[in-house]
């Protein structure tokens, strides 16, 4: 079962971006969900008043085959 994590946006600036693909593919263990996040993030942008970014799992009750069974929500905690 897929768990909730959070990036701090200093990690992020810092990392190369594969380092990051990495962590985040870790968590997820599905590289399309990886890309959704990291545009996510990169949509929310470098606020200075964000603390965090928090990812979180929902599990999919009905879906298409071949489809990931987890959607990743990322929300950006503020200040």
């Amino acid at each position: 079962m897929a768990s909730s994590f959070s990036i701090a946006p200093s990690r992020y600036a810092a990392d190369p971006e594969a380092a990051l693909h990495e962590e985040i593919r870790s968590h997820t263990g599905c590289d399309m969900e990886t890309s959704t996040i990291m545009r996510c993030i990169e949509r929310l942008g470098f606020d200075p008043d964000i603390r965090r970014y928090e990812m979180t799992p929902t599990t999919k009750k009905l879906g298409h085959r071949g489809s990931a069974p987890v959607t990743w929500s990322v929300r950006a905690v503020r200040v």
